[in-house]
């Protein structure tokens, strides 16, 4: 941090999710911010907002962690409006230096935790990490029409009044302007890597693919239709039979603990069961390895915020396949670093997996690096911690927002 910088005091607000929150890509993105602001000499605690506190570990997280209890009035079974016991805890020795940088959108209570904060005179930053995307399409044209009338009607003010919104792809930089065209919208993208933390990551090199080629795979959260995973196991059972070569591997966890029965259950249906792996998590090293031993990294979500896992594949060598809507189709393409999916139904994911089965495995290194080049390109945690400081900051250092 510069010596005339003024530290601030940042808190990350996420929502505690049912599922590992090692699984969840915003808890992941917001504990890497978070780590690389403490490194930089800010204040920063992550406010993780829950309603039983079931599951939460502590020890998975990278920076001090808050839990504190959501209560407040619900209205159809959703909560619309934190307590202001809530407000109080999250900004318990608020002072003019703070801010609070609020993870996620489509929730019915951030609106007016937006407005408590305006009242507390307490700027705000807004990360919508992709919960916008799948109601609008390419063309910013209302596909689920009762969630977009949602948005435009309560969290349009929401938007415009954070002291900036965070987009991470211009894809979702212009879905946010739909929804609320006087929104301050800035793009900074997800990453993989950090260079303050770690070395720049070298290419795995891998001259030959796996000695199964083509192995596919994801790694993950077990949602069904957030992660297409019904697409890709559809379009693999449709590759398969029309007589197209290949494995499928599936390693995650999802938010009840039957999800991997029911890709499983998918998977029989297909009539690919012999040939569909579906396992638990894996982390650390053990991520790394498993990664290593497949040849393609599948991501064909229906909505999504460039994902985490897919850049962490290519960071460690894997040629992409992915959906337009994960926010990656454009640099894949760019840096030709694998296969973008066409429509994004069963026969398209098929026609992706038929695609990249067709690339000879002496060919394969060469995606291979091409991914790899396009991780390091697109992501870094601490570039990405600096370009959120310099925007959180604004003239005279007075971070308040007057209501």
């Amino acid at each position: 941090m510069p010596r005339d910088a003024t530290p601030l005091d940042i808190r990350h607000l996420v929502f505690e999710e049912a599922e590992d929150s090692r699984t969840n890509g915003i808890h992941h993105a917001a504990c890497r911010l978070a780590r690389e602001q403490l490194r930089m000499g800010h204040a920063v605690r992550i406010v993780l907002l829950h309603e039983t506190g079931e599951g939460i570990d502590l020890r998975q997280w990278a920076a001090p962690v808050q839990p504190l209890r959501l209560v407040g009035h619900r209205l159809f079974g959703r909560m619309v409006q934190a307590a202001p016991s809530v407000i109080d805890g999250l900004l318990d020795q608020a002072g003019p230096d703070t801010i609070v940088h609020i993870h996620g959108g489509r929730r019915p209570v951030l609106p007016m935790i937006g407005r408590d904060l305006m009242r507390r005179r307490v700027r705000y930053v807004v990360t919508i990490h992709g919960r916008y995307a799948h109601v609008f399409d390419e063309d910013l044209r209302p596909v689920r029409p009762s969630v977009s009338l949602y948005l435009s009607v309560f969290e349009r003010r929401f938007l415009e009044n954070a002291a900036f919104v965070h987009a991470l792809t211009p894809q979702e930089a212009a879905t946010i302007h739909r929804i609320a065209p006087r929104a301050r919208v800035e793009i900074v993208e997800n990453a993989s890597y950090s260079s303050a933390f770690d070395a720049q990551p070298a290419w795995p090199v891998r001259e030959r693919p796996s000695a199964g080629y083509p192995t596919f795979g994801f790694c993950g959260r077990y949602a069904l239709r957030h992660k297409g995973l019904d697409l890709l196991i559809e379009g693999f059972g449709r590759h398969r039979a029309a007589g197209g070569a290949g494995r499928l591997m599936l390693a995650g966890l999802g938010r009840d603990g039957t999800e991997d029965d029911e890709l499983r259950a998918l998977a029989e249906r297909q009539g690919v069961a012999d040939t569909v792996a579906v396992g638990g998590p894996v982390f650390g090293e053990d991520k790394i390895q498993t990664l290593q031993s497949w040849d393609f990294f599948v991501q064909s979500s229906r909505f999504d915020g460039q994902p985490i896992g897919a850049l962490e594949a290519a960071l460690n060598g894997l040629p992409l396949i992915v959906s337009r809507a994960t926010g990656l189709g454009a640099a894949v393409e760019r840096f030709g670093a694998g296969f973008v999916v066409g429509t994004l139904s069963g026969q398209g994911v098929a026609e992706a997996l038929a695609a990249a089965a067709r690339v000879p495995p002496e060919s394969w290194a060469r995606l291979s690096l091409a991914a790899h080049r396009m991780a390091l390109e697109i992501g870094d945690w601490t570039r990405s911690a600096r370009r959120l400081q310099d925007l959180y900051a604004v003239p005279g250092g007075d971070l308040r927002r007057a209501v």
